[in-house]
Formats: C-alpha cells, structure tokens, sequence
C-alpha cells in the first residue's frame, strides 16, 4: 500500500466525522486495512539478522578450511549450501512462515555473492573486480523477482550502490580521473529500475531506499564530476526537485500523490544543503565567497522552515532547523580568528533573517486576507 496504515485510518476517522462513512462502514474499513498490513514484526528481523550471520559464519568456516578442502568438495559445498538456502525458503512459505522463508532467500542470495568470490578465487578468474558485484546483484534481483522477497531486492539495490561506488574508485586508481569524470553514470538508471521492480511489489520502503540513494548519488556530483568540485550542479538539480515537489504540495493532493510531494521536497531540500554546505569549503576558499556561501545557505534554510510552516511539512522544518543550527556553529569557527569579521556576519546575517521575517509577514497577513502581492502591487 502506497498510504501508511495509521494514515489511513486517520483518514477514516476524519470520514466517518464528516459523514461520509458509516461507524460499521469504518470499522469493517479499519479491519481489512489490518488483516492487509504486513507490519515488521520481531520475527522478520530476527529471522533477517540471523540469516545475514549464517552467511557471515558459511564464508568464515570456508575461508578458515578453505586449503584442505579438494576442489570438488569446495563446489559441491557452496553450490549445495547455496540451493539449501533456497530449498529451506520454499519450504517455509510452504509452511505459513513468510518471515524465516524470506530469510532463507535472503541467505541464499548472500551465498551466491560468496560463491561468485570463492570460486573466481579457486580458478584465478581475473577481470573487473566491480563486475562480480553487479552478477551478484543481478542474481539477488532474479530471486527477488521469481520468490517475491522483498528483502532480496533490498540486499540487490545496496550491491548496486555498492557496485556504483567500485566503479568510481577503480577509476581513480587507475588515474583517468585526470581526463574524464569519476562520475558513474549507469546508477540512475539502475535505480529507476529497482523503483520499477519495488512499485510493482507495492513496497514502499524499497521505494525510499532507492530515493535516498539517488539523493546520494546527486551530492556525490559535486565531488566526482572532472575538475574541480562542482557543488553548484547539485544545489541546481536539489532545487528542480524540491520545487517540483514544492509545486505538487501547494496543489493539496491527497492519499499517495501528496506524500510523493512531500518526500520530493525534504530529499530536494538535504541536496541543497549539502551542496551549499560543502560548496562554501571547496569555492568559498576567501573571506568574501565563503560569505556569500554562507549567507544563501541562511537564506535557504530560512525559506524552507516558512515554506515547511505554511504547508505543513514538518520534516522539511526539522531539517532546515538542524541546518541552520551547523551553518551558524560553521560560521563561528570559520571566522573565529577575527571577531570583529564574526560579529560583521552574524549582525549582517540576523538582519537578513529579520527581513526575511517582515517578508514572511507580510505575505501571511496577505493570505489571511484572500490578497496576494500581485494585487496590491503599484
């Protein structure tokens, strides 16, 4: 389900106040919301911790026998700890115990990585290191896939980021950063096909873990891109997100649509911070750039806890608190070394968020009185 569980039994609630629903109506509502919600429960995560250990345990005991062992020995004990796995899975669906049977898949398909290692290790198979992790990710998207485990598909969209990741360092180890970017480029896309895959198994979570991974990817352009640190593309693209997802939550969507929105803006919001943020070290590098730096990362900050404030985004205000909050303590011991420099900026800063202040006002009093500027403009 798109809508959380609780939201939408809010939303009920609010229904059945309005006269829209029926007290039996809601409540036979409520019960089927229950009986489809499949919450976390203690035994998922056990049951995925302990998978996740057996198979830190099966590559340890292996490693630690792996020269007395004959070749044949070493195949027939990877390939047949890795069918187990999957043979243990289908049989504890079988059985009505979906938490144990996805940490079965799960389990299998962190052997497969094992065993794509070992055995390249066994017969000196050289080529791209990054390679083997993208094969074990495919194989971790195919048991996902075929199974319906979601956690498989989790485990597949880290190895894709962790595959992401050795691209780019092998790249800088061989030196060609000098010549081209470090950037890699096949990521989105293989992210937008992991959010395809977690759309059409309706789970939420993996959908979040592919935004953020995206969002990372996108502070990482202003590090990776050739030359110097371009921090500038990333507070561009940060803001064409936030202010698509800006322009979705002043449309007052409902149900999914509006908390797509709101995601859009907090992740559009964390881009622009970190650029900004990190832009002010790498192109700040004087007293008067870092000045303007640090006074548009005030500015923004401050314009996304008003924009937070008037369209109830409470995350977005949290994070623009805590941004401004190290902005100000950067700010400090960046020019603590002159303090008449420190009280220049501060004094010139507070007058901006005073300013700022009026603004916001202004425009409030505006709204509460049907106007905008437009019309009361000369």
């Amino acid at each position: 389900m798109w809508k959380s569980a609780a939201s939408l039994k809010q939303d009920i609630a609010r229904w059945q106040t309005a006269g829209w629903v029926t007290p039996d109506g809601a409540r036979a509502i409520t019960a089927e919301i229950d009986s489809r919600t499949r919450s976390l429960s203690a035994a998922s995560v056990f049951g995925i911790l302990g998978a996740v250990l057996f198979a830190f345990a099966a590559m340890s005991f292996v490693a630690a026998n792996w020269q007395e062992m004959s070749k044949l020995f070493r195949i027939v004990l990877l390939i047949g700890a890795m069918a187990g796995a999957y043979g243990l899975a289908g049989l504890m669906f079988q059985r009505g115990l979906p938490a144990f049977g996805h940490a079965a898949v799960l389990l299998g398909s962190c052997l497969f990585g094992a065993n794509i290692m070992l055995i390249s290790q066994m017969y000196h198979i050289d080529g791209h290191p990054p390679d083997a992790i993208l094969v074990w990710a495919i194989g971790a998207i195919v048991a996902g896939v075929l199974i319906g485990s979601n956690p498989a598909l989790a485990l597949a969209l880290v190895l894709l980021c962790l595959w992401s990741g050795f691209e780019s360092a092998t790249r800088a180890e061989v030196g060609i950063w000098q010549r081209v970017s470090l950037v890699h480029w096949p990521l989105p896309i293989a992210l937008a096909g992991m959010a395809g895959l977690f759309t059409w198994r309706g789970w939420r979570p993996g959908l979040e873990m592919c935004a953020i991974a995206m969002t990372g990817w996108v502070i990482l352009l202003g590090y990776l891109l050739a030359g110097a640190p371009q921090h500038g593309v990333t507070v561009a693209i940060g803001l064409l997100v936030a202010a698509v997802g800006a322009w979705l939550v002043r449309a007052k969507l409902d149900g999914a649509p509006a908390e797509i929105a709101h995601r859009m803006v907090l992740l559009g919001a964390v881009a622009v911070f970190a650029g900004l943020y990190m832009g002010q070290f790498h192109h700040g590098r004087s007293a008067a750039p870092f000045g303007i730096w640090a006074a548009v990362m005030l500015a923004t900050t401050a314009a996304a806890i008003w924009f937070g404030l008037q369209y109830s985004v409470r995350n977005l205000v949290r994070l623009a608190y805590v941004a401004f909050a190290i902005e100000i303590v950067t700010i400090y011991f960046k020019t603590v070394g002159s303090l008449i420099g420190s009280a220049g900026f501060f004094l010139t800063a507070g007058l901006l968020m005073i300013g700022l202040a009026v603004l916001a006002l202004r425009l409030e009093r505006l709204s509460a009185a049907g106007r905008t500027p437009a019309e009361v403009a000369p």
